[in-house]
């Protein structure tokens, strides 16, 4: 008896999960937007309108540390190249006798 209500009540929350994930499934799709969106290399290239006001709109933030710079003005570099510095010394000095 109890095999048999096992059995049963396993294949419901069985059946219940599957329905549930076909319903989450189907919401999900009924959701998308049908038209394509817009794309600048496709949609008439670099010359269109929609292209030039993409690239006016700011789309993030500016960094607070980067506020009174200036487009174009020079950062700080940093270079790691090794520089080798020979300091010679005196025969002089190491040879005391």
């Amino acid at each position: 008896m109890i095999d048999n209500l096992s059995a049963i009540i396993f294949l419901s929350i069985s059946i219940l999960l599957t329905v549930g994930a076909f319903y989450l499934m189907s919401i999900t799709l009924r959701g998308l937007p049908e038209e394509k969106p817009w794309h600048p290399m496709v949609d008439g290239g670099v010359d269109s309108p929609e292209f030039k006001k993409y690239m006016k709109t700011v789309t993030r933030r500016v960094h607070p540390e980067m506020v009174d710079v200036e487009p174009g003005e020079e950062l700080m570099g940093v270079t790691f190249e090794k520089k080798i510095v020979v300091i010679w010394k005196s025969t002089k000095l190491c040879n005391k006798g």
